[in-house]
């Protein structure tokens, strides 16, 4: 069963060469520890590859799986449930990926994760790299405790110990047309990089209670809460390596925007 990619040619280059263009434009290599695990955005990538470049520049090249988790934007994902399809291949304009599968596969699920962009957006830029790992992809939307994302983090290192996780989510979507905009936009973008600063530092309990208690629009707020418990897991701490807007982006400011936070955990990133 192949993945194939449905949003080139409109969230992104579907032409391999202004695609390479872009993701090249995008990079920055970086030197020191690897990053096994990371929050990044995925907006089309006119305005997620500065959020998305930063993890491959220092990717883990030793990593042979990675995961990608990121929200359902258009099927109901219940509460407390992780869904991911068997998919033996992931296309992109810049070459197939090799899929692996982790228990409880569906085919049934193939579908709600072939129309799904959030998993998409980071894909070219694993194809671009010399030596591509295994991908799988798999979406998550709510936990309702504390103990269910406990479960599922423990679910997921039984899979694999070693195994490298992308969470896909953007941040605030602020203005009118999201229908969010009690706070001022300098509280929200604080807001923003409190939550991305304790996310990197595995305050897991306080951003659980910000995340099913308070009003956000936060887009991926499980996958972000579920990898940042694993890399505490692993005695990890990571760093907010980048926040910014699509008004950033577009260099405009008309009172709607769109944040997006890059946080990486590397292999020197232990907790003293």
């Amino acid at each position: 069963m192949i993945r194939q990619s449905v949003f080139a040619g409109s969230w992104y280059p579907n032409d391999p060469v202004l695609l390479g263009r872009l993701i090249e434009r995008a990079k920055e290599p970086k030197e020191g520890a690897f990053t096994l695990f990371a929050v990044l955005p995925h907006a089309g990538l006119s305005y997620s590859a500065p959020g998305i470049a930063p993890f491959f520049g220092s990717f883990d090249r030793s990593v042979t799986r990675l995961l990608v988790i990121g929200p359902s934007h258009y099927a109901h994902v219940p509460a407390d449930r992780i869904i991911t399809a068997p998919f033996d291949s992931y296309e992109t304009p810049l070459g197939s990926l090799e899929g692996f599968s982790l228990s409880g596969a569906n085919p049934a699920h193939a579908p709600i994760l072939q129309r799904e962009h959030s998993i998409e957006m980071v894909l070219p830029f694993i194809a671009d790299l010399e030596h591509p790992p295994k991908v799988s992809a798999a979406l998550v939307n709510h936990f309702s405790s504390l103990k269910a994302l406990d479960e599922m983090s423990d679910f997921l290192l039984e899979e694999d110990e070693d195994l490298s996780i992308i969470a896909s989510s953007d941040f605030t979507h602020y203005g009118p047309r999201f229908g969010f905009s009690t706070l001022a936009e300098q509280e929200v973008k604080e807001r923003d990089i409190q939550i991305a600063r304790l996310l990197a530092d595995g305050k897991i309990e306080e951003t659980f209670s910000f995340f099913t208690t308070s009003r956000h629009t936060i887009c991926g707020w499980a996958s972000a809460a579920l990898v940042a418990n694993i890399a505490k897991r692993k005695g990890m701490k990571g760093e907010v390596a980048g926040y910014y807007t699509s008004n950033d982006i577009a260099g405009r400011d008309d009172g709607d925007f769109v944040a997006y936070a890059t946080i990486l955990w590397r292999q020197d990133g232990r907790v003293s």
